[in-house]
């Protein structure tokens, strides 16, 4: 990709596989990409989770080559062959993407992966006395200094808001270097502002429709 002149990302690509006959139509084109996705979800280093719902990983080595903006211009090149996006990126990431913003991002803990942040979050949603929940949330959550949350009492009347930020941590601010590189490849050829701008129809491009 880095060879690549971008004046030339607006057209079609030629695919023919080793062994196999001349190109026929776009088909070879198309199994290509959807090769190119699987993976990127399965067996990348650049995503975690399961293949319907990852999340991006911290991979500096990854952003000094480029990989997460290379993938988004990869992404880019399936959709002008008529192949599927991405589509595997859970919700409150595929929110950003298609928003551009925080606030725009439904996150709760259920989006998660299963483990101590998550297990840890969970108790403190269940907790329904202010005095223990700001005991437990302000001395016994050391997680959320982590994650920058360095508010010294964490009252029960913060409790949504703390839930929220530590989620919005895990899923987006850790990686959000990495989520902004893929980002601007797909904004070759002003694609991401087609995507934005029919956000009905895009969320398929990067996040699978669990009723198909």
């Amino acid at each position: 990709m880095r060879k690549v002149n971008p004046d030339s990302l607006n057209g079609i690509v030629t695919v023919q596989f080793i062994g196999e006959p001349a190109v026929d139509e776009r088909a070879p084109q198309k199994d290509f990409f959807f090769l190119v996705h699987k993976h990127m979800q399965q067996l990348s280093s650049l995503f975690t989770g399961p293949s319907t719902s990852c999340r991006f990983v911290n991979n500096m080595i990854a952003l000094q080559r480029e990989e997460y903006l290379h993938y988004g211009v990869i992404s880019v090149l399936s959709l002008y062959q008529g192949s599927p996006g991405p589509a595997m990126f859970a919700a409150p990431i595929a929110d950003f993407i298609l928003y551009g913003k925080l606030d725009a991002v439904k996150v709760s803990v259920s989006d998660l992966i299963s483990g101590r942040v998550k297990t840890t979050l969970e108790e403190l949603e269940a907790i329904s006395d202010p005095v223990k929940f700001k005991q437990e949330a302000s001395f016994n959550t050391p997680l959320r200094f982590k994650a920058g949350y360095t508010k010294p009492i964490v009252a029960f009347e913060d409790k949504e808001k703390f839930v929220r930020y530590i989620c919005l941590h895990q899923l987006i601010l850790s990686t959000q270097s990495e989520i902004d590189q893929f980002t601007k490849g797909l904004m070759t050829n002003g694609i991401l502002d087609v995507i934005r701008n029919n956000l009905d129809k895009s969320r398929k491009i990067l996040q699978r429709d669990n009723n198909e």
